[in-house]
């Protein structure tokens, strides 16, 4: 009777082997890929990004039509007086900032609401006992009250040098306004140009395609997907699988909006990656415009060796990155002096009920 009794349970615990043992395997292997850079890095190499790099970018840098927006738009003037009227204005804001006492004022106002918020029992693990949170609470909404009270009698006090900074930054916030208009105006100008001679190059490329990948795209995945794209996804992975430490550093909180229900809010690192890269001999150079550019000089047999390094050497310029950010910025992403960043992104409602399933999964998938 015993040995039936054994025998029954085995047949029973193999049968659950046979059914769970492969699903275990599979999600395993899933959860590896899932949770493994490698798996992205070569998702990635294995994409052509150098192929789709220059298919997109060979009609706006013919020659032919370089020169003729240069002549008939005269894009670079725009493009400089654009830049440097930004470039007055940020130092008109940051002056205004620092004589207003702007950002120390918005700390401590957000501060103090993050503090009234407060709760001993989210906050209690750091303190004794509840009065001492309660007392730690009220010195610092104290505190904080008296910052804001003395930068708003510092200001009083300062009124017309703050009104005159205040007004030379609506000057210059006016001036950055109207070169941006001019700029988009003439990029206009310059898109109707290159689309006139849209495909003039499309047909020529690939011969120089097939001498150019195997050299460029081993410089591309060692100094930029092997390294700081490496970076980016080990970072955006580490936050995946860390799901009670972002509840309890706030990326992932409940928000309630006026007249609605809480609603899950999860906040995304910022992604920085940089075309910057080290050389050993002549320091920092840009991928692109710096080190592509000198190796497609050293490749026999190029048919249009122009067309390719035009793409490749203008990439750094304030032309290329404005053209650029045109379409990036829908996205949350920017380019600026040959570092691409995309600003931490705030997921709500389904996507980031969606995204907390992946963090979940993320997190505990490992005990599979």
């Amino acid at each position: 009777m015993e040995k039936k009794g054994r025998s029954r349970l085995f047949r029973i615990f193999s049968l659950c082997m046979i059914v769970f043992l492969p699903i275990t395997i599979f999600l395993t292997v899933a959860y590896y890929l899932f949770t493994s850079p490698d798996f992205y890095i070569e998702v990635l190499k294995g994409s052509y990004l150098l192929r789709a790099f220059v298919e997109g970018k060979n009609d706006e840098m013919n020659k032919r039509i370089r020169d003729e927006i240069e002549e008939k738009v005269r894009l670079d003037e725009f493009a400089i007086a654009a830049q440097r009227s930004k470039e007055r204005f940020e130092k008109a804001k940051a002056r205004f900032e620092k004589v207003n006492k702007t950002n120390e004022y918005v700390r401590a106002e957000n501060r103090l609401k993050e503090i009234r918020k407060s709760t001993y029992e989210k906050e209690g693990k750091a303190f004794a006992s509840k009065k001492e949170f309660e007392e730690f609470r009220e010195k610092e909404i104290a505190r904080l009250r008296k910052v804001l009270a003395d930068i708003e009698s510092y200001r009083e006090a300062n009124e017309e040098e703050i009104e005159k900074i205040e007004d030379e930054l609506e000057i210059a916030q006016r001036e950055m306004e109207q070169a941006q208009e001019a700029l988009q105006e003439k990029t206009d100008e310059a898109q109707e140009i290159i689309e006139k001679h849209k495909g003039t190059f499309a047909g020529r490329l690939n011969d120089d395609m097939r001498l150019l990948m195997p050299v460029l795209e081993p410089i591309l995945h060692e100094k930029i997907l092997d390294g700081v794209v490496r970076n980016q996804i080990i970072q955006q992975l580490d936050f995946i699988r860390s799901y009670p430490q972002q509840k309890l550093q706030g990326n992932v909180y409940y928000e309630r909006k006026e007249g609605e229900e809480k609603s899950l809010r999860i906040r995304l690192p910022q992604i920085t990656i940089s075309l910057w890269v080290d050389d050993a001999q002549k320091g920092k150079r840009h991928i692109l415009s710096d080190v592509f550019v000198e190796q497609i000089e050293k490749v026999e047999g190029l048919k249009n060796r122009f067309l390719f390094t035009s793409i490749f050497r203008l990439s750094d310029s304030i032309i290329a990155e404005y053209l650029a950010n045109r379409f990036l910025r829908e996205h949350g992403i920017r380019i600026r002096e040959g570092v691409i960043t995309m600003q931490p992104l705030v997921l709500e409602g389904n996507a980031a009920k969606s995204f907390q399933m992946i963090m979940l999964i993320g997190t505990y998938g490992k005990y599979i």
